[in-house]
């Protein structure tokens, strides 16, 4: 059982003196619930995302490695306790290893428990079921709330960050940079936005956007950031889905492009893990 879901069963133990506090208890109980499989659904989503799921990974958090444990242990609880709810059979039948439609688990997961966080991993799934028209309207739909619980102040940046992916995928790379520029003012920041709105200037020719973006980076990280490579990786695999062949940055930019990919710092060894992912012939 997940901590939250223990501490509400240690009230129902000790303050259930009242068929009231019982009641609110156990509605509380439910909530804890529905959250914890609507997050393990989508999680398991994210995973079966279509062939571009790779190319949008660094759109949210890496997903947990423990998450087959965290489902045993979530479906033995609610059957010793007598719940049920919409989900299961999904969760159980992924265990056995079936493999559902990645669209129909997010639809089960909001379902249960609707939130911010729900809709940029509809956004993710459906970007990497190569629908970006339809992650579009999901982002624009998520960017009419707030904070999410469980990413808490990042979702101002990430809903950006999946607005510009799916404007990216849309063949409308100035939009995108544009959503990427918004995103880096955001505190806190991770290294997608900032990554990707780097290799965005590149490519339309926005001199003055890769010199500033070139200095967050190599202000905010270490050569070698495990953080940037991994973005590096996703874009790549971004970049072969959406336009097989030879990258190049434009002629605008081309000099400046061959200082930071010459250079030792963290933008530059950004540049060169990218180029030696197939990000450039």
């Amino acid at each position: 059982m997940n901590e939250e879901a223990s501490r509400t069963n240690r009230k129902l133990r000790h303050h259930g003196h009242g068929p009231w506090t019982k009641l609110r208890t156990e509605l509380e109980l439910e909530r804890v619930h529905r959250r914890e499989l609507a997050r393990l659904l989508r999680q398991a989503a994210r995973s079966l995302a279509g062939l571009g799921a790779g190319a949008y990974a660094c759109l949210l958090p890496p997903l947990l490695a423990t998450w087959r444990r965290r489902v045993r242990r979530q479906l033995d609880v609610l059957a010793r306790d007598g719940w049920y709810f919409e989900g299961q059979e999904l969760l159980a039948g992924l265990l056995a290893g079936r493999r559902p439609d990645p669209e129909l688990l997010m639809a089960v997961s909001l379902d249960l428990w609707a939130s911010p966080g729900g809709l940029l991993a509809l956004g993710q799934v459906l970007l990497g079921g190569g629908r970006p028209a339809e992650a579009q309207a999901v982002y624009a739909e998520a960017m009419r709330f707030g904070a999410d619980e469980g990413i808490g102040g990042e979702f101002p940046w990430r809903v950006r960050e999946g607005l510009a992916a799916s404007w990216e995928a849309l063949g409308k790379d100035r939009l995108a940079l544009g959503c990427l520029r918004a995103a880096v003012d955001f505190e806190g920041v991770g290294a997608g936005p900032l990554a990707g709105g780097l290799f965005l200037a590149f490519e339309v020719g926005d001199t003055s956007g890769a010199a500033e973006l070139r200095g967050r980076i190599d202000a905010r990280f270490q050569p070698g950031s495990r953080r940037l490579l991994a973005c590096a990786d996703s874009l790549a695999h971004r970049r072969r889905l959406l336009r097989p062949g030879a990258w190049a940055p434009a002629l605008g930019v081309a000099r400046l492009f061959t200082e930071v990919h010459g250079g030792d710092s963290a933008a530059a060894v950004l540049c060169r893990s990218f180029v030696s992912v197939g990000g450039r012939a």
